[in-house]
């Protein structure tokens, strides 16, 4: 049974993954699943996570192709600043508002507004606030879906 390195990557437009020889590092097979986007005009950018898990089962499915492999390991990465809101059951509540979701551009300006303005939160923190950064998606949650 050959040995490989399982890789997935769980992207805005799509889950992927990758079997790689664990020898080689040859690329072994691949899989992908696409995935939906709630987009409007006034900026959202949302996902549903269970999306997520659906485009994972489909991806890994697919690399594998129905052969047995020895797995020495998996590898993970993913979108980065996503907001999911889950309730007390671990369950989404809600869809993810993702990184490119530019509906809290009001929330950020309030939150950089009451940290001091751009130059003490940049002192702060080394980074300006974003839109798509997670805080101003929690503000934006807590006014319009509390």
């Amino acid at each position: 049974m050959p040995r490989v390195f399982l890789g997935v990557d769980c992207g805005t437009q799509a889950t992927k993954a990758v079997l790689r020889d664990a020898t080689t590092g040859a690329v072994v097979a691949v899989g992908r699943a696409p995935h939906k986007l709630i987009a409007r005009d006034d900026g959202t950018s949302e996902q549903d996570p269970a999306w997520w898990i659906d485009a994972l089962r489909t991806a890994v499915r697919d690399a594998f192709r129905g052969d047995t492999f020895d797995v020495g390991g998996i590898g993970v990465s993913g979108q980065q600043h996503g907001l999911v809101c889950l309730d007390e059951g671990d369950r989404p509540v809600r869809a993810a508002k993702l990184w490119n979701d530019t509906t809290t551009a009001r929330e950020c300006a309030e939150l950089t507004r009451k940290l001091g303005g751009d130059g003490r939160v940049l002192e702060l923190t080394g980074n300006l606030l974003l839109p798509g950064y997670t805080a101003a998606k929690i503000a934006w949650v807590a006014a319009h879906e509390p």
